[in-house]
């Protein structure tokens, strides 16, 4: 029958039946894979603390837990520390003699001392705070905290006080003075009694020394007490047989700021400082030298013949404000007035050499001048330490002035003209009809 009903079905029929089974399949398969997929979105919800964000919380969670577990043992570990150490109050401290006997036992002692702890507030400052402010009050107990040798008082420590700030004054510092200071002052603080209580390393935080410089400070002292003199000068640095004086360092400095070897510059901001200390230095207005070094050695040498002393030596005297001439120190002051004052004065002694061609100018009482400086020191008084005195450079002296420049016979006869030149505005026209005015060197005859 079967067979019957297949060989009955055309062609047509079977492929539109087989395109509906295959349909139906797909539908199955992707309906299959679609459950799958919402299972695997199940699981997935359902196993959060497996995916990667989970796991970075967690170590995140752990890492911190350490820390705070870390700092916790820190800080338990430093509140050991503090309860096992003796409380060092840094005003002042109590020394109980030996073989005192204040407590019957010990263990009433130690009861006292931790009922006295409980009751103090856990910081450290607050605890020295409320110990000195009881210490330092007049209570009846006062005296008897005196008879067990109260080590720190008032006076000990405005002494300590003293030295620290001596110390701090001048152990950076580098002078000999200050050295030799240093040295006294470690070699005074540190003797015996200091060796026998093995206090350096809490003398050395107290006043902010190293070690190194408070034994070196022990060694001065037994030097020094051991020698026949005794005395504290031996602190001082040995100096060489021949080493400069003093009168000779000074003498070199003048010579230095003499006139003809530096002169100060004309910039008002020319300021060279110099470092002496921590937030210490001095200032000086800077000069120029107006020659080498070797020059100015040559001349000290010529002008002290009784001073021995050697060129790099010269040099290592030189004030640190002194220095030599670069080419910004020498640039000339081109302003109309002392250019038209050089161009007069160029013109005025090319005429009286051209009217004393007969009589030699330079030994006649008419000489022919090279520098407007030369000229303008015959019309002025003598410098006085080493300059002008205003009354004569404001022509108000009557002992100097114009009047000593001498004209001789032949210039004052001369019919001859003058020439010079002079700066003068001209008006030109310029571009148009504008018309504009310019500074021009222009001839003139008299």
């Amino acid at each position: 029958m079967n067979n019957r009903k297949k060989s009955k079905l055309s062609a047509k029929e079977i492929l539109i039946r087989n395109r509906e089974r295959k349909r139906l399949q797909k539908n199955e398969t992707s309906r299959k894979s679609y459950g799958k997929l919402y299972k695997n979105k199940e699981s997935e919800t359902k196993t959060y603390s497996q995916t990667i964000n989970a796991r970075k919380k967690r170590e995140q969670r752990e890492k911190s837990k350490k820390i705070n577990e870390r700092k916790l043992k820190n800080k338990m570990n430093v509140r050991k520390h503090r309860g096992k150490k003796n409380v060092e109050l840094s005003s002042m401290s109590l020394v109980v003699p030996e073989g005192s006997n204040v407590f019957k036992n010990r263990m009433e002692k130690a009861r006292a001392l931790r009922k006295f702890k409980e009751g103090l507030p856990k910081s450290p400052s607050k605890r020295c705070a409320v110990i000195s402010t009881y210490l330092a009050r007049r209570s009846p107990r006062s005296p008897t905290i005196a008879n067990l040798k109260h080590s720190v008082s008032p006076v000990e420590m405005a002494v300590v006080a003293d030295i620290q700030e001596i110390i701090k004054s001048t152990k950076l510092k580098r002078s000999k003075n200050a050295r030799s200071v240093m040295n006294s002052v470690t070699a005074s603080i540190s003797g015996e009694n200091l060796a026998n209580s093995r206090g350096k390393i809490k003398l050395c935080k107290n006043l902010g020394l190293p070690a190194r410089r408070v034994a070196g400070g022990q060694r001065i002292r037994s030097r020094i007490l051991k020698s026949e003199s005794s005395a504290w000068a031996l602190t001082q640095q040995k100096t060489r047989k021949d080493s400069i004086s003093e009168e000779t360092k000074k003498t070199v400095y003048n010579f230095w700021l003499s006139d003809g070897i530096s002169h100060p510059t004309g910039n008002k901001s020319d300021i060279k400082r110099e470092r002496l200390g921590p937030n210490l230095y001095t200032s000086h207005m800077t000069h120029v030298l107006e020659k080498t070094q070797t020059d100015a050695y040559l001349d000290f040498v010529a002008k002290y013949p009784e001073i021995k002393i050697g060129q790099r030596a010269f040099e290592k005297l030189r004030p640190f404000f002194v220095r030599p001439a670069s080419e910004k120190d020498r640039n000339t002051c081109c302003c109309r007035y002392h250019v038209e004052a050089n161009l007069v004065f160029k013109a005025c002694m090319k005429f009286r050499k051209s009217c004393d061609r007969e009589t030699d100018s330079q030994e006649s009482d008419y000489p022919v001048f090279e520098k407007m400086s030369d000229l303008i020191h015959i019309t002025l008084c003598p410098k006085v330490n080493g300059f002008y005195r205003k009354n004569c450079l404001d022509r108000k002296c009557s002992l100097c002035g114009v009047g000593n420049f001498k004209l001789s016979p032949n210039e004052s006869q001369s019919s001859s003209t003058v020439e010079w030149q002079k700066y003068e505005y001209i008006t030109e026209k310029s571009k148009g009809k504008n018309v504009r005015r310019r500074l021009t060197l222009i001839k003139k005859e008299n």
